[in-house]
């Protein structure tokens, strides 16, 4: 999970192309925005394996004395 996350992040950092004579804080803000993107995917990523895993464990436990 971190070397996704490090590959998103390297993508975000390189991908910003603005005005030279654009403050840092312009260059902070638009990372973060993208990085939002990235973290959106994410989250719905592991929300869908939460439930897949949840739904595996419910059908394959064991059953009792049958």
């Amino acid at each position: 999970m971190l070397i996704l996350l490090s590959v998103a992040l390297a993508k975000v950092v390189t991908g910003i192309h603005m005005k030279p004579e654009a403050h840092f804080m312009e260059y902070v803000w638009a990372v973060a925005s993208d990085i939002g993107g990235v973290f959106d995917n994410l989250s719905v990523f592991l929300l869908a394996y939460l439930a897949l895993v949840t739904v595996l464990v419910a059908v394959l436990r064991p059953r009792d004395g049958k």
